[in-house]
């Protein structure tokens, strides 16, 4: 035994308010009476009060409305649109500049320009010069904001996933989120009986806020996901929403609050709940998507500009006899399909056959 936990034994056994283990339940008291004394009350007893269910029903009645829009767009489990979503908020931010050059490289206009022109190799100098001028747009300060703002918002959409009618179903068992204006009768909860659900709550609020930015991109998102128009009403109606979000979580289930309760579920007031620490790469994935876009682009361009002389070679040998084309894969789909980045179609081509 070293001599610091032999001192620690002695003062223990001389004066018992400074063992560990007396310290540790003086730090549990100060925590209880700290929930005690929280306003709006909910917790007493050893038990969450009927106040602190009904805040988790708030919380779940104003973050459904997100879920069809968030798990639409940033959130898809369709990778593609995912990333066509996030790029979408990303481009938010270029400059007026910047938003010229990025329309510049589509790959239509890019394939416009080598047509235009004797001088092929001037035109992809240029392009690939525009390109750089917009990946360093891409490093700014700006940036790294929106990037901020996407993962906020994927966070939010876990939150706004999470499964919170068994945890109000405690309290209230007859609870239904589908209910149109119930009347609920709420009952206090032992908190040995929710420990668990608040840590997984916890992993998800800790660290976590909404700001101005958010509201703005919910919004962007919420326009380019419907299929008809959103009006200012609706866009209001959801922004309600999140200010009401952003009050339960700030007011009442406060990450300082919701650890003070697993602390107390556990025992120990030292405890440290599992906390989220994803780290997320959107500026890096988008400009790497960028290059390879070019890339792909650039290749694309090429094969067409082949295939556009071979064109006309073949009606210099067979005049305007028609081709007939398949049914299947024909130039239209393969057009699709190069388009939806899959990079094998560059290389070929479907096959037309001479009457």
């Amino acid at each position: 035994m070293s001599f610091l936990s032999q001192l620690a034994n002695l003062f223990g056994s001389l004066f018992p308010g400074f063992s560990p283990e007396s310290q540790q339940k003086q730090d549990l008291r100060r925590i209880e009476n700290e929930l005690k004394q929280n306003q709006p009350q909910i917790y007493k007893n050893k038990a969450l009060l009927p106040n602190f269910g009904e805040a988790f029903r708030i919380l779940q009645e104003n973050t459904r409305p997100f879920v069809n829009v968030l798990t639409g767009t940033i959130c898809n489990e369709e990778i593609r649109i995912k990333d066509r979503y996030i790029a979408m908020l990303i481009e938010t931010g270029f400059s007026d500049r910047g938003k010229k050059i990025r329309e510049a490289l589509l790959f239509e206009n890019r394939k416009s320009d080598f047509f235009a022109v004797d001088n092929p190799q001037k035109i992809f100098d240029s392009q690939k010069h525009d390109l750089e001028t917009l990946l360093k747009e891409v490093v700014s300060v700006n940036f790294l904001a929106i990037e901020k703002t996407i993962a906020a918002l994927e966070r939010f959409c876990d939150i706004c996933c999470f499964s919170y009618t068994p945890l109000i179903r405690l309290f209230s068992p007859e609870y239904s989120p589908e209910a149109i204006d119930p009347e609920y009768n709420y009952m206090s909860v032992p908190l040995d009986k929710i420990g668990t659900m608040l840590e997984d709550f916890y992993y998800l609020i800790d660290d976590f806020s909404i700001n101005a930015a958010m509201g703005r991109a919910i919004t962007a998102l919420l326009v380019q996901y419907s299929a008809v128009d959103v009006s200012e009403k609706e866009q209001e109606a959801l922004l309600s929403n999140l200010r009401k979000v952003s009050y339960i979580l700030t007011k009442v289930l406060t990450p300082v609050v919701i650890k003070k309760l697993i602390c107390l579920d556990k025992g120990d007031p030292n405890f440290i709940p599992k906390t989220e620490n994803r780290k997320r790469k959107y500026l890096q994935n988008y400009v790497e998507g960028l290059k390879r876009q070019f890339e792909n682009d650039s290749q694309r361009i090429t094969i067409d500009m082949q295939d556009e002389h071979i064109h006309k070679e073949i009606e210099n040998l067979f005049g305007d006899n028609p081709l007939c084309v398949l049914e299947g894969y024909n130039q239209e789909n393969n057009n699709l399909f190069t388009q939806s980045g899959t990079g094998s179609f560059t290389w070929i081509t479907p096959m037309q056959i001479l009457k």
